[in-house]
């Protein structure tokens, strides 16, 4: 498995949307890492506002630098599929919205 600081080297290299911060952290000495992604994106539900996504994934095992990209890109495109839900609207109101039942 990639050690903390080989994740930590890697995730230095990931550049992502402006404004987007990926860190890496442990919330404590009994966990694993987490990716933490901050971001201030427009609001689906009030487009005058805008909201802070915190969200925080536990990094799965990785062996290569390559299991890592490929995991931090699929769930990147999970949170913009997220998003995508959000502000796909018909009639004012998310077709698919994935709070609902929340």
């Amino acid at each position: 498995m990639l050690t903390e600081d080989v994740l930590r080297n890697l995730l230095g290299e990931v550049t992502y949307r402006p404004g987007w911060k990926l860190k890496l952290h442990r919330p404590d000495p009994y966990q694993g890492l987490y990716l933490s992604i901050i971001a201030n994106v427009e609001n689906a539900y009030d487009p005058a506002k805008t909201i802070e996504l915190r969200i925080h994934s536990q990094i799965p095992p990785v062996r290569t630098a390559a299991d890592f990209f490929q995991w931090l890109c699929w769930r990147l495109a999970q949170i913009a599929v997220h998003e995508s839900m959000e502000f796909f609207q018909v009639d004012g109101k998310p077709w698919a919205d994935p709070h609902k039942g929340m």
